[in-house]
């Protein structure tokens, strides 16, 4: 285990698009950081790097129990919720959508953060929303909702491997000035992902308030569904996978250009 004396660690919270702001901005240091997002960060000029694979994809489509949505093609007819288009969730449905040999634009989209989509999906004002957790297991804990077009099934029935989410984002400038701390940081990340798996049902027990989980059922499927997501070792893999997607996203014009990935993707411990 990392000893407490050896992290000092001040933690800043907020929404994906506000904490790419801040370290574009080198507001922060660093961040958990979709894949897609530090490609785009790098098309930029930044020097971004991505260190470790923190999780692996957690989204699917998610829809009302007799609407008559179950497939894609259904889905054409549909409107379907989704965080906006330079997020992560939009740009793995269209990249999959490409492998399927569709068209993103082709579908109807609704575009908001996911408090407001799940919200809306409650209400009844959309008919489909690319689910993002814990929302997803909040709706599904109803019973009201069907979830099909799991992201990591489709990927890994197309290429073998799970689809990556989110990464360690940080600068070189930063792994130059801390690179032991920045190690010490990831083994931390973990051995998180490993006292989740040994301690599923405690872990969200205690964070249940912050996840939003009310009830014992919406609990239990909380640790079938979101304790997986999480490595418990470097996740080689997952890495591969990552730039995979990212060459995807920019052969399919959904980024400016491919970055390059090797340079992108970095590896503390063998750079």
């Amino acid at each position: 285990m990392v000893p407490d004396d050896e992290v000092d660690l001040s933690l800043e919270f907020g929404p994906p698009p506000e904490l790419f702001t801040k370290l574009q901005g080198q507001a922060i240091e660093s961040s958990t950081f979709p894949v897609i997002s530090g490609a785009r960060l790098a098309n930029k000029g930044g020097d971004v790097r991505l260190l470790q694979p923190v999780a692996r994809s957690f989204n699917s489509i998610i829809a009302r129990k007799g609407a008559g949505l179950s497939s894609l093609e259904d889905l054409k007819g549909a409107t379907l919720g989704s965080m906006p288009r330079n997020t992560a969730p939009f740009t793995h449905f269209a990249v999959l959508l490409a492998l399927e040999g569709m068209d993103h634009e082709n579908f109807q989209f609704q575009f908001g953060p996911p408090p407001v989509l799940f919200g809306q999906m409650k209400k009844g004002e959309i008919d489909a929303m690319i689910g993002v957790e814990p929302f997803s297991t909040r709706l599904l804990a109803t019973d009201e909702f069907q979830e099909f077009f799991v992201f990591n099934e489709r990927w890994n029935a197309r290429r073998g491997t799970d689809m990556p989410l989110v990464e360690v984002a940080t600068y070189q400038s930063m792994t130059d000035k801390k690179g032991t701390a920045f190690e010490t940081f990831l083994q931390g990340l973990l051995e998180a992902g490993q006292y989740i798996q040994a301690n599923k049902r405690a872990v969200f027990e205690q964070y249940s308030d912050v996840l939003g989980l009310q009830t014992d059922g919406q609990i239990d499927l909380a640790v079938e569904r979101i304790a997986p997501i999480y490595p418990t070792e470097f996740a080689t893999e997952l890495r591969e996978s990552g730039k995979e997607v990212v060459r995807l996203a920019a052969e399919e014009g959904l980024i400016e250009s491919e970055p390059n990935v090797d340079e992108l993707f970095v590896d503390l411990q063998t750079s």
